[in-house]
């Protein structure tokens, strides 16, 4: 009897110590994705090169709740593109509010494609009576956005990768159905 129980008592520290070991490697790599979250949304950004978004989807939906996180950031910056055969700069592109890299971030891991330009301008504009708005969003839109985000992610977020690209190619994106659109 006495030895059974030594054998349980060693038995159930080893499952212990393997459970704290695998709590503290679950928290550095939750820590690490969150660094890598926050700097996406810095004011000034201009590595958005193909290699960047690949290096974001390799990591594939467990960055997304991370992305969600940051989207609503008050911090305005210069993002987007312009476009190339027009000399007109939209103030979307200008000053717009940083979380939309975020974003896009989220549908270029969905789009799951070697693209680097999703949309022409990779801007999320507003939208009234069935035209978008062609101005930056408001820090209130920006909480919005990051409500849409957090909903369709609490739908979606047990779907395998391979059903949220088949989705996204199919329209059921986030901000599908929304007073929002990617331009």
């Amino acid at each position: 009897m006495k030895k059974n129980s030594k054998y349980y008592i060693s038995l159930t520290a080893l499952l212990l110590a393997l459970m704290l070991i695998s709590s503290v490697g679950c928290y550095a790599q939750s820590d690490s994705l969150q660094k890598l979250a926050y700097s996406v949304v810095q004011k000034e950004r201009i590595d958005t090169t193909a290699d960047f978004y690949d290096a974001f989807s390799r990591l594939g939906k467990s960055i997304i709740p991370y992305l969600i996180e940051v989207i609503d950031k008050k911090q305005t910056g210069l993002l987007g593109y312009q476009d190339p055969l027009s000399s007109r700069i939209y103030p979307f592109i200008i000053n717009n509010y940083v979380g939309i890299r975020a974003a896009y971030i989220i549908e270029h891991i969905l789009a799951n494609t070697e693209k680097d330009r999703l949309f022409n301008y990779c801007v999320i504009l507003r939208v009234l009576r069935e035209k978008p708005i062609m101005d930056s969003l408001t820090i209130e839109d920006m909480v919005a956005i990051k409500k849409i985000y957090m909903n369709w992610w609490q739908t979606n977020r047990l779907k395998p990768m391979e059903e949220l690209s088949k989705d996204w190619s199919n329209n059921k994106r986030p901000l599908s159905n929304s007073i929002y659109v990617w331009k």
